[in-house]
C-alpha cells in the first residue's frame, strides 16, 4: 500500500484494506471518495490519479462495473473542470490553458470509455455516445451513428424505449441522421411524451417554435407556449435547465417579432429578463444567456435602460464563447425517466 494512502482517514483506510482484497463495493466507494477529494481540494490531480488507479483495478476484476465507474469518473471530472474554466476572468491566463487542456483530454478519454462500454451494452454509455454523436460541436459528431445506436436499443418496452424515441423524434424534426420529416418527428414526440418523460414536452415546444420562425403562423407560437406550460408542470431537477432554455428562446422569439399584441398575449417583455436570469443560475453553458441579458439592458426590455450594464454582460458572454463551444452538454447520469 502506498505511503500517502496510509495517511488517509480511518474510513478510507478500512476501504483500502477491503479493496486490496478485491472487494468491488469498497473499490467503488474509494473511486467516489477520491473523486470528491479531487473536487474539494482544488483539483489536486493526485486524488484523481488514485481514483483512476482503482477504476483500472476494478476493470480487471469486473469489466462491466469497471467501465461504468470509469465513465462516471471521467464525466464527473469534465463537469468539475468546466465549472473551474467558467470561473476564470482572463482566458489568457496560463492556468486557464492548463485546465482547458486537461478538460479536452478528459473528454477524449470519456469518449473512448463510452465506445468500450457501448460494446458491452452498458446503457448509460450508449446513451452518452448518442448524445456525443448528435452534438455538432463535438469532434466525434456523427448523427447517423447516433440513429443506428437508437434503432439498435429500441424495443417494444416503452418504459426503456420512450427516452430513445424522444431523441429519435427530435432527429426527424431537425433532419439529423435521418431525412427531415417534421410531421413524423412530432407524431413520435406526442406518442412518447408524458409526465414521466416530460423532456418530450420541451422538444415539442422547440419544434413548434422552429415552425413559427419558419412560417410565422401564430398557432405554432401558441402550440409552443402550451407545451412549455405542460413541461413546467412536470419539471424535474434534471430538466429544469432545458426547460428554462426553451422558455428563454420562446420569449426572445416573441420580443423579436416586434408585435405589441404578442408581447401582451405572452407577457414576453415582462418575463424575458427574469427567465434568462433564472436560466443563468442553473446553466452550465451560459454564454448565450449572458449575451441576451445584455441585450435586455441595452434595449430596456423588462428593465430600465442601462447600456453600460448591458455592455458588461455582453463582454462576459464574448469571453465565455470559446468555452461554450466545448461545453460538456447534458449530464451523463441520464435518468431514463426524463
Amino acid at each position: 500500500m502506498a505511503e500517502d494512502e496510509k495517511k488517509d482517514d480511518s474510513d478510507i483506510f478500512v476501504l483500502l484494506k477491503k479493496a486490496n482484497d478485491n472487494d468491488v463495493s469498497a473499490m467503488k466507494a474509494l473511486i467516489i471518495n477520491y473523486a470528491s477529494y479531487y473536487e474539494n481540494y482544488n483539483l489536486d490531480e493526485s486524488f484523481f490519479e488514485r481514483a483512476e488507479k482503482w477504476v483500472f483495478k476494478l476493470i480487471e476484476i469486473d469489466e462491466i462495473e469497471g467501465l461504468y465507474m470509469q465513465f462516471r469518473l471521467y464525466d464527473f471530472k469534465i463537469r468539475v473542470l468546466f465549472k473551474k474554466l467558467k470561473s476564470f476572468s482572463n482566458t489568457k491566463d496560463k492556468e486557464y490553458s492548463k485546465v482547458l487542456d486537461n478538460y479536452l483530454m478528459t473528454k477524449i478519454k470519456r469518449f473512448d470509455c463510452c465506445k468500450k462500454g457501448a460494446e458491452k451494452d452498458i446503457l448509460e454509455t450508449q446513451i452518452k455516445l448518442i448524445n456525443i454523436y448528435l452534438r455538432d460541436d463535438e469532434a466525434q459528431y456523427d448523427p447517423k451513428k447516433a440513429v443506428e445506436i437508437i434503432n439498435k436499443l429500441i424495443s417494444e418496452d416503452d418504459r426503456t424505449s420512450a427516452p430513445l424515441y424522444l431523441i429519435l423524434g427530435r432527429c426527424y424534426i431537425r433532419g439529423t441522421g435521418v431525412e427531415e420529416d417534421k410531421n413524423k418527428g412530432i407524431e413520435i414526440l406526442k406518442k412518447y411524451s408524458s409526465p414521466k418523460f416530460s423532456l418530450g414536452f420541451i422538444y415539442l415546444s422547440d419544434a413548434y417554435l422552429g415552425m413559427y420562425k419558419d412560417e410565422k403562423k401564430i398557432e405554432y407560437l401558441q402550440e409552443a407556449f402550451d407545451w412549455l406550460k405542460k413541461a413546467k408542470e412536470y419539471v424535474k431537477s434534471y430538466t429544469k435547465e432545458r426547460q428554462l432554455a426553451s422558455l428563454s428562446n420562446f420569449y426572445m422569439a416573441v420580443v423579436s417579432s416586434y408585435d405589441e399584441k404578442l408581447y401582451k398575449k405572452f407577457s414576453a417583455k415582462e418575463n424575458l429578463l427574469s427567465t434568462l436570469e433564472e436560466f443563468l443560475d442553473v446553466s452550465i453553458d451560459s454564454a448565450n444567456a449572458l449575451f441576451d441579458i445584455g441585450t435586455c439592458y441595452m434595449l430596456g426590455i423588462g428593465c430600465d435602460l442601462d447600456y453600460d450594464k448591458g455592455y458588461d454582460y455582453q463582454v462576459r458572454a464574448v469571453n465565455m464563447m470559446p468555452l461554450s463551444i466545448c461545453a460538456p452538454g447534458a449530464p451523463a447520469f441520464i435518468n431514463l425517466s426524463v
